[in-house]
C-alpha cells in the first residue's frame, strides 16, 4: 500500500485511507456490487491492507503524523488487536457516523 512513498523515500505528515475490508461479496448490496471496483471493496482477511500500512508505516511518517481510515463498523475490535499485535506505539482513537455506527479510525503519534 505504501510502495510507491517508500520506493521514493518520500515521509509525509497525513495519510488518510480508505482500503478494501469486506471479505464477503455477499454483504455487498447490488448497486455497489455493479458500480464499484471489486478490487476497491473486497481484501482477505479484511483487515489484510490495514496490517500492510501499519507494518510500513515507519518508513513513510514523520515523527508527528496522523492516519486517517474508513472502516467497516464491525472492525474496532480486531484493527484494536491489530494495532497492539504491530507494536504500534500511538494514539487511536475509533469515531461513529451520522447514523452511530463506528466507522473511523484516528492513529496520530504520541509526541
Amino acid at each position: 500500500m505504501l510502495r510507491p512513498l517508500i520506493e521514493r523515500e518520500i515521509k509525509v505528515d497525513v495519510i488518510i485511507c480508505n482500503p478494501p475490508y469486506i471479505d464477503d461479496p455477499s454483504t455487498i448490496d447490488s448497486k455497489t456490487w455493479k458500480e464499484e471496483p471489486h478490487l476497491a471493496l473486497l481484501a482477505s482477511p479484511f483487515t489484510k491492507f490495514y496490517e500492510m500500512i501499519f507494518q510500513d508505516m515507519n518508513r513513510v511518517l514523520n515523527d508527528k503524523y496522523l492516519l486517517c481510515f474508513e472502516i467497516g463498523e464491525e472492525m474496532e475490535l480486531p484493527l484494536t488487536a491489530l494495532l497492539k499485535q504491530c507494536c504500534i506505539e500511538a494514539n487511536y482513537t475509533f469515531e461513529k457516523d451520522l447514523y452511530g455506527k463506528t466507522r473511523f479510525l484516528f492513529v496520530e503519534s504520541k509526541n
